[in-house]
Formats: structure tokens, C-alpha cells, sequence
């Protein structure tokens, strides 16, 4: 299976674990997005960095580490305080936690490397970026 498969894989089965949130490949201005999304969140799922490409397969596809970065964006009410915010963040990364443990059939391991917050930012607007990485490609 080549890399991008593996990727739209996981995209596929990020869906899956997020039903009411939309999930795509394709990162646009949160903003531009419809408000419908953005009420929702959207999963913004995109390659970020490829490693340990001394695998002995390595010539023929891509082997070793991939990094995915995944930035989730959500806007609450208008009414909404940071701590509302902060709250809907960490909410999230427990939601991303529980799928990392248990990501589907066909996956490789993942882990999250790191996750960072909006620091209360832009509220009402808020989002979570993630560092996720597999194990192995093949």
C-alpha cells in the first residue's frame, strides 16, 4: 500500500471515529469555511515530515517514520469564554487519544508527539494542533 493510501486510510477512518465533524485533506482559511463547519469543527489532516528513510525498502517506496500534522478548528457560541474553549480543546485531545489507541483495521501504530492549544487565542474560535506519527509504513 503506498503512503498516500495510508494516509486517505486514516483520513477515512478519522471520519469514521468523528461522524459530526468534517475531515479533509485540504487546509483552508478557517474562516472561509461554511458556518455550518465551523460550528461543527473541522479535521484538517496534512503530511508534515518524513524520517528514517534508511529502510532497505526505502528506494523502492516510501519506509520509515511519517509525521502527520492534524489541526482541529471549532467555533462555540458567541457567548462563549476561554475556559469554554480551553474546556472543548482538551475534550478533543481525549477524542483523538482514545482514537489513536484503538485507529481501526489496516492501520499502522500512531502516536500523538505532541499537541498544542489556542491559548484561548481567538475566542470563541478555538482549534488543536497535533503531531502524529506511525511506527512504520509497510
Amino acid at each position: 500500500m503506498t503512503t498516500e493510501a495510508k494516509v486517505a486510510l486514516i483520513r477515512t477512518a478519522l471520519q469514521g471515529a468523528f461522524p459530526n465533524r468534517l475531515v479533509t485533506r485540504s487546509a483552508v482559511d478557517f474562516a472561509q469555511r461554511a458556518a455550518a463547519d465551523r460550528k461543527r469543527g473541522v479535521i484538517t489532516l496534512a503530511s508534515n515530515f518524513i524520517g528514517d528513510l534508511r529502510a532497505p525498502n526505502a528506494f523502492f517506496e516510501v519506509a520509515g517514520r511519517l509525521r502527520l500534522g492534524l489541526l482541529y478548528e471549532f467555533e462555540l457560541s458567541e457567548k462563549a469564554d476561554g475556559e469554554a474553549v480551553e474546556r472543548a480543546e482538551w475534550a478533543f485531545l481525549e477524542e483523538l487519544r482514545a482514537f489513536i489507541r484503538s485507529p481501526g483495521d489496516g492501520l499502522c501504530p500512531l502516536a500523538i508527539l505532541s499537541a498544542e492549544f489556542s491559548k484561548q487565542a481567538v475566542v470563541p474560535t478555538g482549534w488543536l494542533f497535533a503531531d502524529l506519527e506511525f511506527s512504520e509504513l509497510d
